[in-house]
């Protein structure tokens, strides 16, 4: 790689990949992740001498060969599975990248097939509900990030008994999770996703405009330990931010007036 050429050479894919693959490498622990840390950085020379190819439906991820991506994503689930929270954190980051950039592709009915006979993309969403199992604070929200990513995306589809792990994930992270903020974005995150997800439902149609959940909205008021002001904003920043930082609104009807709320702002506005 010349000194001018960025990690992960030039292609769309590539970019993504290079920064997070060289963090995994460096997070990882040399002896044990040893396949891992020789899987990152075969992919790394591999990616350096790829350029975007015209899209191929064989193809999981856009301008890539079906052989490139799948040992661009066979990396990844390694980085989910090496369980280390530190080499699965960067592989998260990039799946979300890779998601909300609409690089990776595909259409999943089933996520619970396993082994070398299952699709690249059903192992790699199966590593990531594993994820959200190890513990780390962190690692949850990584997680639930990724899946409502995942939910969001208009390329990367998901259906039937797939749909339900996402909702079971964020489930249990509500459940498990030692951090009140991370119980609050996992409920917040599952009102999102049944939000696309009806939304999608009453139109016939992947491709839906859905308002931002209001955190404030959904949280129990009689569960005092989450309706903390400074956790519901923070849960209210991490649904902005998953949902890629746009300005929606909250709508509701007032005495026969909509009333429109700007999520970045705060601003109210009657219609």
């Amino acid at each position: 790689m010349s000194p001018s050429q960025s990690l992960g050479g030039t292609s769309r894919v590539g970019r993504v990949l290079g920064p997070c693959l060289d963090r995994i490498v460096k997070n990882a622990a040399w002896r044990k992740h040893s396949s891992l840390v020789a899987s990152c950085k075969s992919l790394l020379d591999r990616l350096d001498s790829i350029v975007d190819s015209p899209v191929d439906p064989a193809s999981p991820l856009v301008g890539l060969s079906p052989d490139d991506a799948d040992a661009a994503l066979r990396a990844l689930i390694l980085a989910l599975e090496a369980g280390s929270p530190k080499v699965a954190e960067p592989a998260l980051d990039a799946v979300y990248s890779l998601l909300s950039q609409s690089l990776l592709r595909g259409e999943i009915e089933d996520s619970s097939t396993s082994g070398d006979s299952a699709v690249i993309t059903v192992q790699l969403v199966s590593s990531i509900y594993a994820c959200g199992g190890f513990g780390d604070d962190a690692l949850e929200l990584s997680v639930l990030r990724v899946l409502l990513s995942a939910v969001r995306s208009s390329v990367f589809v998901l259906r039937g008994e797939c749909l339900v792990q996402i909702v079971k994930s964020c489930y249990n992270v509500y459940l498990g999770s030692q951090s009140a903020i991370n119980q609050v974005c996992a409920k917040a995150v599952l009102f999102q996703i049944l939000m696309i997800v009806y939304a999608r439902v009453e139109v016939d149609d992947i491709e839906v405009e859905v308002n931002k959940v209001l955190v404030a909205d959904v949280l129990d008021l009689t569960d005092k330990s989450l309706n903390d002001s400074n956790i519901v904003q923070e849960a209210q920043n991490f649904i902005n931010e998953a949902s890629g930082g746009a300005r929606l609104s909250h709508l509701t009807i007032k005495h026969g007036n909509v009333v429109s709320r700007d999520l970045m702002t705060g601003t109210i506005l009657l219609g």
